[in-house]
């Protein structure tokens, strides 16, 4: 493999290429949505990990407390894997932000108990409930903010 094919590969891989995986994550959860629709899960319960993973080990194992077993299991690693992802990348950009600002740096685990103690805070005031539906009124915003964006050329540019 030549030098410009392996430049190639490598940043097809490391870029667009992160698509394929990514659509392979999308299908897999639809698909165990359907499934847990098809079982007569709530279609607004239908999306919870929870669910999915419990209709779908629930068809895997004939014993309904191994399919619970197998399901906690794997909400459990998914969350610490979010959590723990989340909590050194915000120390990460916490440590980054207040070393340029201020030029000291007291040390990433500093930055990872303040960025958690943010994280819990926030959770326990509820901000997240609000920002989901502040969120929701932004998205339709944006959404008119386009459509009048799109009706400006297609219908106002031709008439001049």
């Amino acid at each position: 493999m030549g030098r410009s094919m392996a430049w190639w590969t490598a940043y097809l891989a490391a870029g667009p290429g992160w698509i394929i995986p990514g659509l392979l994550k999308l299908l897999a959860g639809s698909f165990l949505a359907y499934l847990a629709i098809r079982h007569l899960v709530p279609v607004d319960k239908a999306t919870e990990p929870t669910q999915m993973y419990l209709v779908a080990f629930g068809n895997v194992f004939s014993s309904p407390q191994v399919a619970l077993a197998f399901t906690c299991t794997f909400v459990i690693i998914s969350q610490i894997k979010i959590n723990v992802t989340n909590a050194y990348a915000g120390s990460i950009a916490w440590s980054n932000f207040f070393s340029r600002l201020t030029h000291s740096h007291p040390g990433r685990v500093v930055w990872l108990v303040f960025n958690v103690a943010i994280a819990l805070l926030l959770m326990e005031l509820g901000v997240f409930k609000a920002l989901e539906h502040i969120l929701g009124l932004y998205s339709l915003v944006a959404v008119a903010w386009v459509g009048a964006l799109v009706a400006d050329l297609v219908v106002n540019k031709p008439l001049g």
